[in-house]
């Protein structure tokens, strides 16, 4: 989370021990200092997807798809800062985590449908799936599936 000018981090020094960033959505810390977070959808869903981030790099392979999509939904896309292919791949699958992680720590399907409807309505991200079932599968297929569309 600690990547541009929509930072929320800080960094925590405890004497003898090495520096580390903390990210600040109602953050505190257990009595033996173990950072804690409110547990809440909003919340959960920031910090899930922005720890995405980390774990994401976009195969060349699906860049023909994230052109057609980036191009397709350039107007929205841009208005968010997305105006390369990458970060089509990037968002996409950081989402689709997102959506994952609400399945698999027993959130309400409406909760989740939800979700996904802004994803869709507000994100723009209208090429996710609206099937809560397709989530529990592998998410990494979802731009090997558009290309076996075309």
């Amino acid at each position: 989370m600690n990547n541009g000018a929509g930072s929320f981090s800080i960094e925590r020094t405890i004497p003898g021990k090495r520096p580390e960033m903390i990210a600040v959505m109602l953050y505190g810390e257990k009595e033996d200092g173990t950072p804690w977070y409110f547990r809440d959808s909003e919340i959960d869903k920031i910090l899930v997807h922005e720890f995405c981030h980390s774990f994401i790099s976009p195969d060349k392979k699906y860049k023909k798809i994230a052109t057609r999509l980036l191009n397709e939904n350039r107007k929205k896309l841009n208005s968010m800062g997305y105006g390369i292919w990458e970060n089509v791949i990037d968002e996409t699958l950081v989402r689709a985590s997102v959506i994952r992680y609400l399945i698999d720590h027993d959130y309400s399907d409406d909760t989740i449908r939800q979700e996904i409807s802004n994803q869709h309505k507000y994100y723009g991200f209208t090429w996710l799936p609206t099937d809560i079932e397709w989530y529990k599968g592998d998410i990494m297929a979802i731009f090997d599936q558009m290309q076996e569309k075309e």
